[in-house]
């Protein structure tokens, strides 16, 4: 699975780098600001969609619009599947024509094993799923606050994102979903540049990564990601909003209150986030 590849040189400041290719992208940040406005609780938005984005442009080549856009929330009071199909809804009466997907990351447990396989455990926010996506490259997700910031969710750190590297997070998926994964979506066809880490050599491609760097590239396993991964899985930046003035639509959406989030100390770097919504008062929609 392992091919030749040039040397990868990685931004030094790589959420903010993450943020710029976002601001840069007109049809991503007009989903961030429906997200922003359907207010989904501790919404995030992320995984393959971001892959695409920087390993297209790693490629030289324009972002293409996803087949589908993930959207995680946070709903312990509501874990029945109507609850995703609500706010996939209301998601596309604010912004028509987006592949919505969004899941309830509170109610993960309850059916991954019916459709994977195995046991899940019961996650404690948005940013506690993302840590359990598929692979380190994909385990990234971001939200626009109101002040037009974006924050960068990255437990697995971004070095496999921006340094071109296909890697199983081992936390959650299988070996076997994680191969199938890199096949069905074509990860060497569609980004030749790309290095896929193979299961059974993910412990030899962390020995490697010690001597890369020398050459310009930065590739970490998840358990040395973990280190730099502290200081962008919560990182807010403030780069600067694309107008002077807000635009948010002027017709009614559906809007849910922010709900109490438990997140793991390792996760909470960065200025934290306000734990119930600043535009709703109450659950549920209105």
């Amino acid at each position: 699975m392992r091919r030749r590849r040039l040397p990868i040189a990685v931004p030094p400041d790589l959420p903010d780098h993450l943020a710029s290719l976002v601001r840069s992208t007109p049809w991503l940040l007009e989903a961030l600001r429906a997200a922003r406005d359907v207010d989904p609780p501790d919404w995030l938005v992320g995984g393959g969609v971001l892959r695409d984005l920087v390993w297209d442009h790693l490629h030289g080549r324009p972002p293409a619009p996803p087949r589908d856009l993930d959207l995680a929330f946070f709903d312990p009071a509501r874990l029945d599947p109507a609850h995703d199909a609500e706010v996939e809804q209301a998601l596309t009466a604010r912004l028509p024509g987006v592949p919505w997907d969004a899941k309830n990351q509170a109610a993960v447990h309850t059916w991954y094993g019916r459709v994977f396989g195995g046991e899940a455990a019961p996650l404690t926010s948005s940013a506690d799923g993302v840590a359990t996506w598929p692979e380190t490259a994909t385990a990234v997700a971001v939200r626009l606050h109101d002040d037009d910031r974006i924050q960068v969710v990255a437990p697995c750190g971004l070095d496999d994102l921006f340094g071109l590297v296909c890697r199983r997070n081992p936390r959650r998926v299988s070996v076997e979903h994680y191969r199938r994964r890199v096949r069905d979506k074509r990860i060497a066809d569609r980004w030749p540049r790309v290095a896929i880490i193979g299961p059974d050599r993910a412990q030899a491609a962390n020995s490697r990564s010690r001597g890369v760097r020398k050459r310009g590239v930065t590739r970490r396993g998840p358990s040395q990601s973990a280190r730099r991964a502290a200081s962008v899985s919560m990182a807010v930046v403030a780069s600067a909003p694309t107008s002077s003035r807000r635009r948010r639509t002027t017709s009614p959406v559906l809007r849910w209150a922010q709900p109490p989030t438990t997140r793991p100390s390792h996760q909470m770097v960065g200025p934290a986030l306000p734990l119930v919504s600043n535009r709703a008062g109450r659950w549920g929609p209105r």
